[in-house]
């Protein structure tokens, strides 16, 4: 599928994704010091490491960094686990032998912010870095305002994505751990064009909200279409839980409806979302649900720029 973009539409000119997907149970998956390099990572948690190699994939399959300046660099990231494992070790060591004892090293990812900041550092972006954390959808989420985001008066590059570590063992939710990041580069497509760059295609976010005590196929299905889930020739794949809001978006979407179980973190959507830019059909959706009562429609165009 061929299709022309006006000069300031957004589109994915680079993907990267760091995942266990495909290893061998039981075998280490991912090396920081082979992805990173062996200095100036050791303290930081794994999600930062993941994050940090996915984006390099990112920018390199994209072509390199862009041609603007810092100041036009942006950066928005989601998450839920990214901290668990960290937080919980440092809430023992405070309970068990005072704050004291907590590793300056390691004290400072009490903000999980910093996670996104460290991407911040090594691609110099200044513009702006936001990171977002809502139940499963963080990743969908940072996409969504992420686009809104890339305009002339605010960026004009942005690394978009999402980054899950291991949920700590005394934390609800270890069981369903989920570990890796999804990275895209977003511009233009006219300052792609200009510096010779392909893509993907592009993708676009919208959100409401289902309230869960009022959750229901009906009021589901109303909302959703309301957030472009009109068209039944268009493939949707859905990824929620076992709550009353993901039951009833279920329903609402019908028994054909393509569903992966959410788990702890926000990753899946993105890789759903990755997943359809780089071998899915010419338009599909990707639908995301919270119990919280979040949901999040991307649309995926997998297209191709006018040669």
């Amino acid at each position: 599928m061929t299709t022309t973009f006006a000069p300031d539409d957004p589109v994915v000119t680079g993907i990267g994704v760091v995942s266990p997907r495909g290893s061998a149970a039981g075998t280490p998956w991912f090396d920081y010091r082979t992805e990173l390099g062996r200095r100036g990572y050791k303290y930081f948690p794994p999600a930062c490491h993941y994050l940090l190699a996915a984006a390099r994939r990112a920018v390199a399959d994209a072509g390199g960094p862009p041609n603007c300046a810092s100041s036009l660099r942006s950066a928005a990231v989601g998450t839920n686990s990214a901290g668990s494992v960290w937080h919980s070790e440092m809430d023992r060591t405070i309970v068990g032998a005072g704050a004291h004892e907590l590793s300056p090293m390691t004290a400072t990812f009490f903000s999980i912010n910093l996670v996104a900041g460290q991407l911040a550092i090594e691609h110099e972006l200044t513009a702006f870095t936001l990171t977002f954390t809502s139940p499963h959808v963080a990743g969908v989420e940072a996409l969504h305002v992420g686009a809104l985001s890339l305009t002339p008066e605010r960026a004009r590059w942005m690394l978009v994505g999402a980054t899950e570590g291991p949920v700590d063992e005394d934390e609800p939710g270890a069981a369903r751990s989920e570990e890796g990041s999804v990275v895209l580069v977003v511009e233009p497509a006219g300052l792609a064009a200009a510096r010779g760059a392909g893509w993907y295609g592009r993708c676009a976010s919208v959100s409401g909200f289902l309230p869960p005590d009022e959750a229901d196929s009906d009021r589901a299905g109303e909302l959703l279409g309301r957030l472009g889930v009109r068209d039944a020739a268009v493939p949707v794949g859905v990824v929620v839980d076992d709550s009353r809001v993901g039951r009833a978006v279920r329903r609402a979407l019908g028994p054909e409806t393509a569903v992966v179980a959410a788990r702890s973190g926000c990753l899946e959507p993105m890789v759903q979302v990755a997943a359809g830019l780089m071998d899915g059909p010419p338009v599909s959706l990707c639908v995301a649900a919270s119990s919280a009562g979040n949901i999040v429609v991307t649309r995926i165009e997998r297209t191709l720029p006018v040669s």
